[in-house]
């Protein structure tokens, strides 16, 4: 099931509004106990959320640690956060919702958003 993020109007009815990205994602699992990740791409972000998308389906309500890098602004980013939705897109990729625990500033945002 696609999860529709967008009202009847066409416009966005998040509470914080999203913005578009394409930086590098690390996702580090708890039961990952060699700690080498999953990656994947970062799609857009908010201040309290992460849109990922990875070839592996995570749970719901997973404790995950992220590693957020966007190479072209020499930017690396650490969030801790909890999976909220996961759907799985039509080329077998998922697409994973992640709220973060601790919000990320503006200029996280800035620096992870693309121009």
């Amino acid at each position: 099931m696609a999860r529709d993020e967008n009202s009847a109007d066409g416009t966005d009815s998040r509470f914080v509004k999203r913005r578009r990205s394409n930086s590098h994602v690390r996702v580090l699992r708890a039961t990952d106990l060699m700690r080498t990740g999953i990656d994947g791409g970062l799609v857009n972000l908010s201040t309290a959320g992460l849109g990922l998308v990875l070839d592996v389906e995570l749970d719901l309500n997973e404790d995950v640690d992220l590693e957020i890098v966007n190479e072209i602004q020499r930017f690396r980013k650490k969030a801790r956060g909890v999976v909220r939705h996961v759907d799985e897109q039509s080329d077998g990729s998922w697409s994973i919702g992640v709220e973060l625990y601790t919000r990320l500033t503006p200029y996280d945002v800035s620096h992870l958003s693309r121009i």
